[in-house]
């Protein structure tokens, strides 16, 4: 399991804590999405699933979805 965020301390932490991978990427920036991207394939061989966090909910399927959403 991979978790990501902004925040390298905090990315530190919860890897300790919960025994997951961390990789530092800002959700806001298609291309750090675009690194993320790269690395889970790389690393894992695709996306099995994906939670945003960021306190705003849009409701549409994964493919529709522009920058700014």
């Amino acid at each position: 399991m991979i978790i990501t965020g902004r925040d390298q301390e905090a990315l530190d932490k919860a890897s300790s804590e919960i025994g997951v991978i961390a990789f530092v990427s800002d959700q806001a920036k298609l291309t750090d999405i675009t690194n993320l991207i790269a690395h889970v394939g790389k690393h894992f061989g695709k996306i099995d699933g994906i939670f945003f966090n960021a306190g705003i909910a849009s409701f549409n399927s994964i493919d529709s979805f522009d920058e700014e959403e």
